[in-house]
C-alpha cells in the first residue's frame, strides 16, 4: 500500500484524490534524546522500590532501649504498596553473636500521618505475623527473618539447605568483626490500605523503636545447642562469655510502589482532594498485655472487659513474666481454653481447647 500511495503521488493529476495519512509527528526530549510525543506517554502502571534513609541520625548504641528512628515516605511515591526494614547488623566484639528472629530486635513500630498516631504495632505482632506464613514461604524468607520455618526459632541452617558450616555460614550466627544484613516486612495501614501518597494533605512518617540487647539477648543456653556445629561458639561457656550487644551499621527503609500512569494519577489526585470526605479502612491492632498468675492444674478465669469496640479475631499467648531472650516468643502451652459468657457458660458447646488441637487442626483451618 505505501509503495502504491509513492507511485501515485508521482503524477500531478491524483493529488486531489490522494490525502496525507500521516502527520507530521511531535518531538519532545527525553533524557539526551528526541523521541516522538506519543511514546513518552505512560500507558499502564508499573511495580517499582525505591530506598529511602531516615530523618533522624543512627545512634551506634541503637539496642540500648528507647533509642528510635523516624522515615517519613516521599511524595515522590504514588500508591505505597509495601514497606521492608533493612538492617545491617555489626558484632564488633571477640565472640560469636547468636541472634534471635530479626523481629526481636524492635520494640514497636508507629505509624504518623502529621502529628497524629494512625497505628502502633509490637514485636509480638510482627514475629507472630512472620510464622502464620505457609512453610514454603517460611522456607524462602529464612535467611531474611532469621525464623525457622519448622521450628519458629532461630535459623541455623546455611542457605536454607541444613549444611553446617564451621567458618560462619550458620544464618543466625555472626562472627567477630563481620556484619550480616536482614529484612523484616512492616504490616498494617501501609500495605492494607494502598495509600496515594501525593494525595495526602500530611506527612506520613514511621517511627522505629529498637529493643534493648538485655531484652532480646539469647542466653547461655542457644549457644550451647550450636556449639558442636560452630567451632567458635564452643567458646561461650559460661554467661561472662555472652558476646556485648551488636551495633547497627546501617537501616533503610525499601517501599514498594505502584507506579501510576498520568491518567490514573490524575482520577486518584481529583478523588483525594474532593470535597466529599475519602474513608480507608484497615485492620487496625489492639495489642494488649494481661499479667495473671498460673499454675499447673489451676484454672485461671480472665473477664475480657477492658476490650472495647468490635475485632475479628486476636492472638493468646502465655509466656513468662519479665521474659527475656528466647522466652520472648517460646510461648508456654495451654492445656485448655474456652470462652464463657457473664454466667460462666461455655460459649462453644461445652468444648475445652486444648494445646495440640488449638496448634493443630484449628490454626491449620484458619
Amino acid at each position: 500500500m505505501a509503495q502504491n500511495y509513492l507511485n501515485s503521488i508521482r503524477y500531478k493529476s491524483n493529488e486531489i484524490h490522494l490525502m496525507n495519512t500521516h502527520e507530521n509527528y511531535k518531538f519532545e526530549k527525553l533524557g539526551g534524546y528526541l523521541v516522538p510525543s506519543y511514546q513518552r506517554v505512560n500507558m499502564c502502571d508499573l511495580v517499582s522500590e525505591a530506598s529511602i534513609a531516615p530523618q533522624t541520625s543512627l545512634p551506634s548504641n541503637a539496642f540500648t532501649g528507647s533509642v528510635y528512628v523516624d522515615f517519613e515516605i516521599p511524595r515522590s511515591i504514588n500508591v505505597l504498596k509495601s514497606c521492608v526494614l533493612s538492617m545491617q547488623i555489626d558484632n564488633g566484639g571477640t565472640k560469636p553473636l547468636v541472634m534471635p528472629p530479626i523481629s526481636q530486635l524492635i520494640n514497636r513500630i508507629e505509624y504518623y500521618s502529621g502529628a497524629t498516631l494512625i497505628e502502633t504495632i509490637l514485636s509480638t505482632h510482627l514475629y507472630l505475623e512472620s510464622v502464620m506464613e505457609t512453610t514454603e514461604k517460611l522456607t524462602i524468607l529464612e535467611s531474611s527473618n532469621n525464623i525457622d520455618p519448622v521450628s519458629f526459632d532461630h535459623s541455623s541452617n546455611k542457605s536454607n539447605l541444613g549444611i553446617f558450616d564451621p567458618h560462619g555460614g550458620i544464618n543466625c550466627i555472626i562472627n567477630p568483626n563481620a556484619s550480616k544484613t536482614y529484612y523484616l516486612k512492616l504490616n498494617g495501614v501501609l500495605n492494607s490500605t494502598h495509600l496515594f501518597i501525593p494525595g495526602l494533605k500530611s506527612e506520613i512518617r514511621i517511627r522505629v523503636y529498637f529493643e534493648s540487647y538485655g531484652k532480646w539477648g539469647l542466653g547461655l543456653a542457644e549457644y550451647t545447642k550450636l556449639a558442636p556445629t560452630h567451632v567458635t561458639v564452643a567458646t561461650v561457656l559460661t554467661d561472662a562469655d555472652i558476646p556485648t550487644a551488636p551495633t547497627m551499621r546501617k537501616i533503610e527503609m525499601r517501599l514498594q510502589q505502584i507506579e501510576l500512569a498520568q491518567h490514573n494519577y490524575n482520577k486518584l489526585m481529583a478523588t483525594y482532594r474532593d470535597k466529599t470526605p475519602l474513608s480507608l479502612r484497615w485492620l487496625d491492632r489492639r495489642y494488649q498485655t494481661i499479667s495473671m498468675q498460673s499454675s499447673d492444674g489451676v484454672t485461671v478465669n480472665n473477664v475480657l472487659s477492658a476490650i472495647n469496640g468490635m475485632f475479628s479475631h486476636f492472638f493468646i499467648v502465655l509466656r513468662k513474666q519479665n521474659a527475656k531472650g528466647k522466652e520472648n516468643y517460646d510461648f508456654l502451652p495451654i492445656d485448655e481454653m474456652w470462652f464463657a459468657n457473664a454466667s460462666g457458660s461455655n460459649l462453644h458447646g461445652g468444648i475445652q481447647y486444648q494445646d495440640k488441637y488449638l496448634r493443630g487442626y484449628y490454626v491449620d483451618s484458619t
